[in-house]
């Protein structure tokens, strides 16, 4: 196994369509740095995407541009998205698969072998230039170590004959925004035929439910209890495990920086409001609820590890196993809690 020391991040805009009006033509870029060190698993990533966009996507519907090895390089891939020949009806997809990186300043950046940084935002823009499609998705896999959108409507009904790839892509709304893991953990590829966690457990979520009604949402969930369960059982018995303010990563757990439908689709871990590591508040129904955690409480460690800060306990809970034990302290007495914490 080896660990991508990148972000993985996913932008999907999306456009809901009248009857009359359905996205033409499917364009897909899809860039893989086969230059980097990840040859094989980047290389089993296209593989895997290509399979399920030409299953899902009509033949007349799509048409597919890769960009590998020398032509990964940010001149090509924003001259080759800024010279689509789209029309406003007509849908975008960048799909990358690399090293890549996020900061608090400049956010999401990819990592070229052949050239170094490329802003996320800058792809974006190239996407928008000089027509803006009726629906856009950028979709990147790799980790998210340290180194003015309207929110979606709903998905509308599923029209017969309609597989679930032609709906999600010419029948939604609005913008999406995921990422393959939360801030500070690191993405993990594998060789083939897996490839990268991310993008296995989404290609297997949109194979395995390719004929049912989803929306964004469904997929969403669908990929991140795959992508939790698999990295899980990969980083069980990794001796070199990725950490941060020394907490080990145990999973890998997909991440939507926007809202979807209007609500919040990040199910938080835990659950609690906190403020210098005390719990101010407890969610109804979260894992901290239902494990008996309580407004007062002071948690001083997670899974064993000494919480020092508000930060420090996030990242603790970020990086934790689906099962972990948390220890408290209330009016001067410890105690242990078995939490189930959310993907």
């Amino acid at each position: 196994m080896h660990i991508r020391i990148t972000q993985l991040a996913i932008v999907f805009i999306c456009s809901i369509f009248a009857e009359s009006a359905v996205a033409r033509q499917l364009y897909a870029v899809l860039a893989i740095d086969t230059h980097s060190d990840l040859g094989a698993s980047v290389a089993t990533d296209l593989k895997n995407i290509k399979k399920v966009l030409r299953t899902g996507i009509p033949r007349n519907s799509l048409q597919i541009i890769e960009l590998i090895g020398k032509d990964v390089s940010e001149r090509m891939i924003t001259n080759t998205l800024t010279n689509l020949k789209i029309q406003q009806d007509d849908a975008v997809l960048f799909y990358y698969s690399g090293h890549g990186g996020f900061s608090p300043e400049e956010g999401h950046f990819l990592i070229l072998n052949n050239s170094g940084r490329v802003l996320r935002s800058s792809i974006v823009q190239s996407i928008k230039k000089p027509l803006t499609p009726r629906f856009w998705a950028v979709i990147t896999d790799c980790c998210a170590s340290v180194s003015g959108e309207p929110a979606p409507s709903p998905a509308g009904a599923f029209p017969a004959n309609t597989t679930l790839l032609t709906h999600l892509f010419f029948n939604t709304d609005g913008r999406i925004d995921i990422t393959s893991c939360r801030p500070e953990q690191v993405s993990i590829g594998m060789p083939p035929p897996i490839g990268g966690a991310f993008t296995w457990s989404f290609c297997r979520a949109l194979e395995q439910n390719a004929n049912k009604r989803l929306d964004w949402n469904d997929v969403f969930k669908i990929t991140r209890e795959k992508t939790a369960r698999f990295s899980e059982i990969k980083m069980q018995n990794d001796f070199k495990p990725h950490t941060y303010r020394d907490i080990p990563q145990k999973t890998q757990t997909p991440y939507s920086f926007r809202r979807m439908y209007g609500r919040d689709v990040n199910d938080l871990r835990l659950g609690v409001e906190h403020i210098n590591r005390r719990i101010l508040k407890v969610k109804n129904g979260s894992p901290a609820s239902r494990s008996g955690l309580t407004a007062g409480m002071k948690v001083i460690r997670v899974n064993g590890h000494a919480i020092t800060d508000d930060n420090h306990l996030i990242t603790a809970v970020n990086f934790s196993q689906k099962k972990a034990t948390i220890d408290i302290e209330s009016n001067g007495i410890e105690q242990t809690f078995n939490v189930e914490l959310e993907n």
